[in-house]
């Protein structure tokens, strides 16, 4: 029986499932966004109330986040330490979160503000809102989508990224302990991660963080799909490649979505699911070889619908809003990709440069 290594190994390490089902994922969150900037966050409560409707949009999260965790943990595997692990991720994550938010704030509340621009600069909210490139998530801008179905939320979005960093903080510490274990010193070290995996709390998300959206997961629950997805990564030489488990899997998901239990159960199937998918290898697509274009899909998709709708195209004309929304989304992804991400990425042997360049210096003198 195969397993997620040879799959792994026969796609030469790079299976194009994965870039579809990133695509996916990313329209799905369009989607979902949907709901609650045409009609408002009632609707979106009884979309996650609805037992059809519950475990589709509930599966976009979690799906996400595991194959983040799966791709991630491929990613520490290739670096040579954690420096320049953390490194890659800061560069994947920041620059183009700056460009949007710098973006929103500059350019979009500008032009859709109903405050005089001069009380618009001056308000506190406005400089507050520039957190957000720091990962500490402020909604709104002043006197921006006041009448909104869904009123002054510009980034509703970005409730998941405290989760994401929590990710790789907590994957670094147990790459820590893994490393601590290697050199014999690390008894203590695993144990206080068995309690951490255990009693599982957020490591870096502030407790008082709240999401102007409704969710059908929790970001705790998210953040241990991130974490099965590493862990399918790391026994994949094991682990049954198997469309019958996946089968399975999506079968456990939908039942599992209907219980009261249900959320905290989920993520070793939408891990084991999302895996199995991306390690098809479908040919690829010619517009998917030119960038990866989901994370800036995410990041451009709610702002720009919150803009469409904010111009009256909202509940009958919701079609209309679908339509233009995926247009200007795929626009703004692929400026944000080609100006911005692609170059970021560029930087990723900075670090090893500057301290070869260090030693060389210090030799010479």
């Amino acid at each position: 029986m195969p397993t997620f290594e040879s799959k792994l190994e026969a796609s030469n390490y790079r299976p194009t499932g994965f870039d579809y089902l990133r695509i996916f994922l990313a329209l799905s969150v369009v989607f979902w966004h949907e709901i609650i900037t045409c009609f408002g966050i009632n609707a979106q409560v009884n979309a996650i109330s609805d037992p059809i409707t519950r475990p589709i949009f509930g599966a976009i999260l979690p799906m996400f986040f595991a194959l983040s965790g799966f791709l991630v943990a491929g990613s520490l595997e290739r670096t040579t330490n954690l420096g320049q692990f953390l490194w890659l991720r800061a560069i994947r994550i920041f620059p183009a979160l700056i460009f949007e938010i710098v973006l929103s704030a500059l350019l979009l509340g500008v032009l859709l503000t109903q405050l005089p621009l001069v009380e618009y600069f001056s308000s506190p909210q406005f400089y507050k809102y520039f957190q957000n490139c720091l990962g500490i998530i402020n909604y709104e801008l002043p006197g921006v989508f006041v009448n909104n179905p869904h009123p002054n939320v510009v980034n509703g979005q970005l409730w998941t990224v405290p989760f994401e960093l929590d990710c790789y903080i907590s994957l670094t510490l147990f790459a820590f302990v893994l490393a601590a274990i290697k050199s014999k010193s690390g008894s203590v070290l695993m144990l206080i991660a068995v309690i951490i995996i255990n009693l599982y709390g957020p490591i870096f998300v502030i407790q008082n963080h709240i999401s102007l959206m409704e969710s059908c997961v929790m970001g705790q629950e998210l953040v241990i799909c991130f974490l099965f997805g590493v862990c399918l990564f790391k026994l994949r030489a094991i682990i049954p490649y198997n469309a019958n488990l996946a089968i399975i899997s999506g079968l456990a998901f939908i039942l599992l979505m209907q219980s009261n239990v249900g959320t905290t159960l989920i993520p070793l199937p939408a891990a084991y699911l999302t895996a199995y998918l991306g390690l098809k290898t479908p040919k690829v697509w010619k517009f998917l070889k030119t960038g990866d274009y989901s994370y800036g899909i995410f990041l451009f998709g709610f702002p720009i619908q919150q803009a469409i709708a904010s111009f009256g195209f909202v509940e009958q004309k919701w079609p209309l809003h679908l339509a233009l929304s995926l247009i200007f989304i795929t626009i703004w992804a692929v400026i944000s990709w080609h100006l911005v991400e692609k170059h970021a990425l560029k930087l990723k042997n900075l670090p090893s440069n500057l301290i070869a360049r260090l030693g060389t210096k210090v030799a010479a003198e």
